[in-house]
């Protein structure tokens, strides 16, 4: 059927794809994803002289690319400011001499400043565990990752076989069906021995060391996992890096920090049955070359993170209202729950912080020091 319409006279270039999408959040893909747009010419044709591009309002540095039927212009993921979202504004005049504009704008997971803890503040490198399995005779109970909440749950709703808790000192990487295993966390063996891998749910907690800007992550995961930060490593409404419900996962995501810092993660993978694997590692933007989270050999641009169950840190500040940052003379001792500080220099203000809720329930005077006692809530 074709319907009369209105000329709509001369049509003029269009921005006819973007990468980012206008309006997507989610960064998880299979491969690495790129950041273009394209260009289509029409009646007129697109002066490839005249582009420009402003990202928040700032300049961009973009390649542009001659394709045939129009052009291509691109900018560095690893170049972009922290922000929370980007609005790109593109402009360029057609073979006639008529300016255009457009423009968009998507966001990228983004992990605020005031989640973290400053730099410094943890030193004990690793993460702490909790796997639960729940052997049902060797049948599956569902591939998902709320089936492996159920069986972390505290207590659990789903009954269980087997429960392990403990330090993990390394990295987040094993493998139990190939020649030479690497175990999940906390379980033995390889398929069928001791018991069949088959409704296994783990989580990992820690404070990962995060420079400020974009960030790029490649997983290896079968079955399913998510990798998220907020207030607290256990925080219910954490911003999600990276997930893959209900299925095996093989590629990358990518967030952005809003300034460096100790952020609080946590990293749950879920296995229904058959292989038992999963891998986190980063991937160096300027390259695509990848290492392993929190390698203890500390190779170039390793990811380090920090082992933070229960750990409590001291900030001090000036001004009642002022930055806050790490007490150089604070002793925190997490075992007898006491901050020790020298009664010395001026006035000071002070805050605990932690990874998890605290409160001062008493402060007294030792000798020349001060000993606030606190609790977990």
């Amino acid at each position: 059927v074709f319907v009369p319409v209105a000329d709509p006279g001369t049509l003029r270039p269009v921005v006819s794809m973007t990468s980012p999408q206008a309006g997507t959040m989610s960064r998880i893909s299979n491969k690495s994803e790129a950041t273009f747009a394209e260009i289509a010419n029409r009646d007129t044709s697109v002066n490839t002289n005249t582009i420009a591009m402003t990202i928040n309002g700032s300049p961009a540095a973009i390649t542009i690319t001659n394709t045939t039927g129009g052009a291509q212009v691109a900018w560095s993921f690893a170049a972009l400011q922290p922000a929370a979202s980007y609005t790109h504004t593109l402009t360029f005049q057609d073979s006639a001499g008529t300016n255009l504009t457009h423009s968009w704008t998507y966001s990228y997971p983004f992990l605020r400043a005031s989640n973290s803890l400053p730099l410094g503040a943890l030193t004990a490198r690793g993460w702490h565990y909790r796997t639960a399995q729940s052997v049902n005779g060797g049948a599956n109970l569902g591939n998902s990752l709320a089936r492996a909440e159920e069986q972390l749950a505290v207590p659990p709703t789903i009954p269980l076989d087997i429960f392990a808790e403990g330090d993990l000192p390394d990295t987040l990487d094993w493998n139990n069906d190939n020649a030479t295993p690497k175990d999940v966390p906390g379980l033995t063996g390889v398929p069928g021995s001791p018991v069949p891998l088959n409704n296994i749910a783990s989580e990992a907690l820690g404070y990962m060391e995060l420079a400020a800007g974009p960030h790029r992550f490649s997983a290896s995961s079968d079955d399913g996992f998510q990798l998220r930060s907020g207030a607290t490593p256990k925080d219910l409404n954490a911003v999600v890096m990276g997930e893959q419900d209900g299925a095996t996962f093989g590629g990358t995501f990518d967030f952005v920090v809003e300034s460096a810092g100790l952020y609080p993660i946590r990293n749950l993978w879920e296995q229904n049955g058959g292989g038992a694997n999963f891998t986190l590692r980063s991937v160096n933007l300027s390259d695509n070359s990848t290492v392993l989270v929190n390698d203890p050999t500390n190779p170039s641009n390793v990811v380090k993170v920090y082992n933070a169950v229960y750990a409590v840190v001291l900030l001090s500040s000036s001004t009642v209202n002022g930055t806050y940052a790490a007490e150089p003379g604070a002793v925190v001792d997490n075992n007898a729950r006491t901050v020790t500080i020298p009664m010395a220099g001026s006035k000071k203000f002070y805050r605990l912080a932690g990874t998890t809720s605290t409160k001062i329930d008493g402060v007294a005077v030792s000798g020349a020091n001060l000993v606030m006692h606190f609790k977990f809530q």
